[in-house]
């Protein structure tokens, strides 16, 4: 056993880390036992700290197979009726939004074989009766409404972002 003397008390300390002072004991380990190498409190902590990633890891992955897809939750049916008559198309201008599904009613004066271009769409047409198309607007930007009859562009279909 090491004497030492602290504050003018002198005090015995033994193998331990234990502190004997006038008939007192008081220890120097700060604390919890330590079990497996970490004290109680650093493992409840780590605990904690697994509990509270696992908890992240599954909301994140449930977010990414739950969420809706935002082109498909802003989608909508369009329904167009057009006529084709002395070399152009009324309405001249048909617009809608990306993912939309676009349907066509189509007649014409004379006949009229239109391919809308960048959605591979073709559908023949003439005075004698109309022809109805649908397809999915999956491409956005600007597309020339040609007739290949005539070889000139009779409209055009814009397709908006969402």
């Amino acid at each position: 056993m090491l004497k030492a003397r602290e504050a003018g008390v002198l005090t015995s300390v033994g193998e331990a880390g234990a502190c004997a002072t006038e008939g007192s004991t008081y220890s120097f380990g700060g604390g919890l036992p330590k079990i497996g190498g970490r004290t109680r409190s650093e493992r409840r902590e780590m605990v904690r700290l697994l509990v509270a990633f696992a908890v992240v890891v599954v909301l994140v992955g449930l977010f990414l197979v739950l969420r809706p897809d935002p082109r498909a939750a802003g989608s909508r049916e369009r329904t167009f009726e057009v006529f084709v008559e002395d070399g152009g198309m009324v309405p001249r201008e048909l617009r809608v939004g990306e993912g939309d599904r676009v349907t066509l009613e189509v007649g014409a004066d004379e006949p009229v074989e239109l391919h809308i271009h960048g959605h591979g769409v073709e559908l023949d047409a003439g005075p004698g009766g109309g022809a109805v198309v649908a397809f999915k607007a999956g491409l956005t930007g600007r597309f020339g409404i040609e007739n290949h009859r005539s070889g000139r562009e009779v409209g055009t279909l814009v397709v908006g972002p969402r």
